[in-house]
């Protein structure tokens, strides 16, 4: 499979839709699920890309009760073609080539100075 996203990030949700298995889902309407959880309940909303954990939010990466959702509106089947739809552009592949595309060059320190600096 030839992901958008960098593999350490896609390994990190597939864990978080590992964890998804052991939620309760019940559907509402247009993308908006509950999840019941081992100790309390969480909306989705998944057009809105939020979960009132929070998580998804701050993260940027949906996390298990927005796995949970999204396996549900599109299946199991396809999960891991849509998943990336549901992850911030800012965090694909290739935003992440574009910004170290550059050279970044070391500047060796002085005598007596122990720091390190980078320059682009």
């Amino acid at each position: 499979m030839n992901s958008i996203l960098l593999p350490r990030l896609n390994a990190k949700i597939m864990k978080n839709g590992k964890e998804s298995r052991n939620l309760t889902i019940t559907a509402a309407e247009n993308g908006e699920y509950e999840l019941l959880g081992p100790s309390r309940e969480y909306g989705v909303k998944l057009r809105e890309y939020s979960c009132q954990c929070g998580y998804w939010q701050i993260s940027e990466i949906p996390y298990s009760h927005a796995m949970a959702a999204i396996s549900h509106y599109y299946g199991k089947s396809v999960l891991k073609d849509k998943v990336s739809e549901f992850v911030h552009n800012s965090l694909t592949k290739s935003v992440y080539l574009q910004t170290y595309r550059g050279m970044i060059h070391y500047i060796p320190y002085q005598r007596g100075d122990h720091t390190c600096l980078l320059v682009y």
